[in-house]
């Protein structure tokens, strides 16, 4: 070991090119390690998506098939939340109510659309569209409230606005589908 030291104390040359060398090995790891950490947290990235996806996409696709069933009644003269002589139409009730109740269970997973990563901006404008369906719905209740709550009383133009919001939903709907099943992919 003596013999070493004498070595390196009559090379001062030596030290340099090792504290060289030692730097250089010390830049290489930490740049191997953030990789491995980009690397780590893309992946957990991905698997939060996955599972966002997982949980969202059977509220979508159930919303999806209310709101075509819907547009068929609306299609085939029937009046959604209509209360005719012999009562309100259960199927058209039950459509609406399950259309509307979908913003709030996206709601309870509004976390869950965040980590969504690319898929999120499609499905947050499902939501919004959602929203702008189910705020129409209400300020349509509230503007009648004296007449009772169901859309007996709808304009044309009301029921066409209403019609071009849940084609609107729809067509986000779809999106969002689409999205996260590329997503789960």
């Amino acid at each position: 070991m003596t013999n070493l030291t004498a070595w390196m104390d009559a090379h001062t040359g030596v030290s340099s090119w090792v504290q060289a060398f030692a730097v250089i090995l010390t830049l290489a790891l930490s740049f191997v390690v953030s990789r491995r950490d980009r690397s780590d947290r893309k992946a957990e990235a991905s698997a939060r998506a996955r599972n966002a996806g997982i949980a969202i996409l059977p509220l979508l696709r159930d919303v999806y098939a209310e709101i075509e069933w819907t547009l068929m009644r609306m299609s085939e003269g029937g009046n959604p939340d209509y209360l005719g002589r012999n009562g309100p139409d259960v199927d058209d009730v039950a459509s609406l109510w399950s259309i509307n109740a979908l913003p709030q269970a996206l709601k309870d997973l509004r976390g869950a659309m965040a980590d969504l990563g690319p898929a999120a901006a499609t499905t947050q404008k499902a939501y919004f569209a959602l929203q702008g369906l189910d705020e129409d719905k209400q300020c349509f209740w509230y503007a009648r409230e004296g007449e009772g709550s169901d859309m007996r009383g709808a304009s044309a133009d009301e029921m066409a606005k209403t019609l071009a919001l849940l084609k609107a939903c729809r067509g986000r709907i779809n999106e969002a589908i689409g999205a996260i099943a590329k997503l789960l992919k």
